[in-house]
């Protein structure tokens, strides 16, 4: 009944039979896994109408993942599923859910993950899936979540099983789905459920998406503090190679709630991966062969950017030394006290 699968690899499975489900992992009723340190890749469902081809978790139990891969996993609808409303829920950890795609050509069906359960994501990744992701649920949260690259962006609604949802969206980023800039975070078509939104300390691109819930007389939005709504970009290393951690110039640097730290003791960064420092200042350095990938600030590791100084100088005793060279770029001070001079 409480099964814990730890370091596995699921891969190379097909679930072959009309409405199969769960190529990779299926399960339900009444069982309460947990599953950690575990890879769930190349799976498929491929009879007709089939779903889950890397996971379904169906109705009546709760899953935990901790620590999991999720990636190259297809089905006709869905491939990654969580269902089961107010029966059921996901706890998701420390997790990427990568290149999972449908393959139908019903245009009415292009979910690649879809959670129908109430769950809590806290450092997930979800990219470079060629669908949306879907919230059909009562009650979930995501927390230094980020959602960038998939087909579409995220569309939300409740169901039959868990009537009007409470969504919370804390420290996270979602941008760069789909073709168009402002439908990052939507209600779905025909959406008839009342929905409480709240976002707070996340980047959520494109200010479209607020007039568009607020403009719903179904929808209830509250944005929080700390929000960026604007066109921005969260400027990740390399996005056409699956890397999501930030480049030191991304103003998602150090603005996740103030009173949360990341691992090198400063202020919590928006997204999934933080940029961990090893140099505190109070003199930050710029110069035109520095490194917003892999530099600190130091005189012996600067930076390429002014932002980038600018975004780790956050006392107003700190300083940002400027070598000389031309530097071309949109600084924003982040109302901040903060000297800049060249070197």
């Amino acid at each position: 009944k409480y099964p814990h699968l730890d370091n596995l690899i699921i891969s190379e499975n097909t679930a072959t039979s009309t409405l199969a489900k769960g190529g990779g992992l299926y399960s339900s009723y009444n069982i309460f896994p947990t599953i950690s340190n575990t890879t769930i890749e190349n799976n498929a469902s491929t009879g007709l109408n089939t779903m889950g081809g890397g996971i379904y978790n169906d109705h009546y139990h709760s899953v935990t993942y901790n620590n999991c891969l999720i990636r190259g996993n297809d089905s006709p609808f869905h491939p990654v599923k969580f269902v089961g409303g107010h029966t059921s829920y996901l706890t998701m950890n420390d997790c990427e859910i990568t290149d999972n795609n449908y393959t139908t050509s019903d245009m009415n069906n292009t979910e690649s993950v879809v959670i129908e359960v109430g769950a809590a994501l806290k450092n997930v990744l979800i990219a470079n899936n060629n669908g949306k992701t879907e919230l059909l649920t009562m009650t979930v949260s995501f927390e230094n979540v980020t959602i960038a690259n998939n087909g579409e962006g995220v569309y939300i609604d409740g169901n039959i099983y868990s009537g009007d949802p409470s969504i919370t969206i804390k420290n996270s980023i979602i941008a760069n789905n789909g073709d168009d800039p402002y439908q990052q975070l939507v209600p779905s078509p025909g959406n008839e459920f009342e929905v409480d939104l709240y976002v707070d300390y996340s980047l959520v691109q494109g200010s479209a998406w607020i007039d568009s819930l607020e403009g719903s007389e179904l929808i209830i939005s509250t944005v929080g503090d700390g929000c960026m709504t604007q066109l921005e970009d969260p400027r990740f290393v390399n996005p056409d190679f699956s890397n999501y951690r930030l480049l030191a110039s991304s103003l998602c640097i150090n603005a996740a709630h103030p009173d949360s730290t990341d691992n090198d003791g400063t202020r919590l960064d928006m997204g999934v991966y933080p940029y961990l420092n090893t140099y505190s200042g109070p003199t930050w350095y710029v110069e035109p062969a520095g490194n917003d990938t892999t530099g600190t600030g130091a005189s012996d590791s600067p930076f390429a950017s002014i932002q980038s100084a600018i975004n780790f100088a956050t006392t107003t005793s700190d300083s940002v030394t400027v070598a000389a060279g031309t530097y071309i770029e949109n600084i924003n001070f982040r109302g901040r006290n903060i000297k800049v001079v060249g070197a």
